[in-house]
């Protein structure tokens, strides 16, 4: 494979003609996506092929969209949001800053010729970020383009959720010059989480906790409780404890959005039981794990202090007594007990 410095080719000065003509999407189409490494990759092969057969042109433009595919997105940064890919002994990949004026002016050019979102996104987001007087237009495009990103497990995990935040954070950045794009954004979101399922993993936990960290969709905060709740439910009845803890512990936080300080205390009950029940599993079985047992309902009592002092009175508190940690020792398992209300 050829240098970076040889594919890249400084000298030489592309249009809107050459990248039409070649064939940008053939590389994509070829590989299984994985997010934005993926279509680094199968660009760089392809700059690497044309090159060989002296179609330099192509391989430039192949170099440029690789290069571009290859920074991390980190949308905490409003105004740095692309990392390198690497950074070794002094040395590292490239970042937006490293491309030349005539390099960005052709990324301008071309981004509306782009139907690939991710690409779309990607490019439009650098021309706003590094033009000189920053033109809204990109940031829009590159909004838009995020916002055609699947919300979907698959999609998430490879990087789509960098994607939506980083719209939110444009969003938000262009205050009324965004329009309603935030509202488009939590639409969005909350259609996806109210169509996830158990069968999405944590998916569904995740939006909310995206939604939540942004301040966003407190109009329908007990709908997502709710929601959040029901997918508890499916895991604990399928025998997911870490899982339905995860969800349990996300609609206690929206019940607590909504002022349902009851609900929210039921969910960390169900978390703290869901401790005890792993605790009991460890310590009841062929080999018991003291250990582990112990550190369970350790983690139960710590559930249970989450409670507001408000509300703990509602609920008869566990009770734990101190022990070694030998093997064979046995350890008393903390309940939790209803007191003056059943659970919704």
């Amino acid at each position: 494979m050829k240098s970076e410095s040889e594919l890249r080719q400084p000298e030489l000065q592309l249009t809107r003609t050459d990248f039409v003509a070649c064939d940008w999407r053939s590389p994509l189409v070829a590989t299984e996506r994985d997010g934005y490494s993926s279509m680094r990759d199968a660009f760089l092969a392809a700059a690497s092929r044309t090159f060989a057969s002296h179609e330099r042109k192509a391989a430039k433009v192949f170099w440029l969209l690789s290069s571009a595919c290859s920074m991390m997105l980190r949308p905490a940064s409003v105004n740095e949001p692309f990392k390198p890919l690497f950074v070794l002994e002094g040395q590292r990949s490239i970042i937006a800053d490293d491309f030349q004026k005539e390099e960005l002016a052709f990324f301008a050019e071309i981004v509306d010729d782009i139907d690939d979102p991710w690409l779309r996104a990607r490019l439009a987001d650098i021309v706003w970020l590094t033009s000189d007087v920053r033109d809204v237009r990109f940031a829009l495009l590159a909004i838009d383009a995020y916002r055609l990103i699947p919300l979907s497990l698959e999609s998430w995990i490879r990087g789509g959720e960098h994607c939506w935040a980083r719209a939110i954070s444009l969003a938000k950045l262009l205050k009324s010059g965004a329009g309603d794009q935030l509202k488009k954004i939590e639409e969005s979101v909350i259609t996806a989480l109210k169509a996830a399922g158990s069968a999405d993993g944590f998916l569904a936990l995740w939006l909310a906790e995206m939604l939540a960290a942004d301040g966003m969709a407190r109009h329908c905060s007990l709908d997502i409780a709710d929601k959040l709740q029901e997918i508890a439910d499916d895991f604990r009845h399928a025998g997911e404890s870490l899982r339905a803890r995860g969800y349990y512990k996300g609609a206690s936080d929206w019940y607590r959005t909504a002022r349902a300080d009851d609900k929210s205390a039921d969910m960390l009950v169900e978390v703290a039981e869901s401790f005890v029940g792993e605790a009991r599993s460890k310590a009841s079985s062929d080999t018991p794990i003291n250990i582990l047992a112990a550190s369970h309902y350790e983690d139960a009592i710590q559930a249970y202090r989450q409670i507001p002092r408000a509300l703990r009175g509602v609920w008869s508190p566990p009770r734990q007594k101190h022990h070694s940690t030998t093997a064979r020792r046995r350890v008393p398992a903390p309940r939790f007990v209803r007191s003056s209300w059943s659970a919704h």
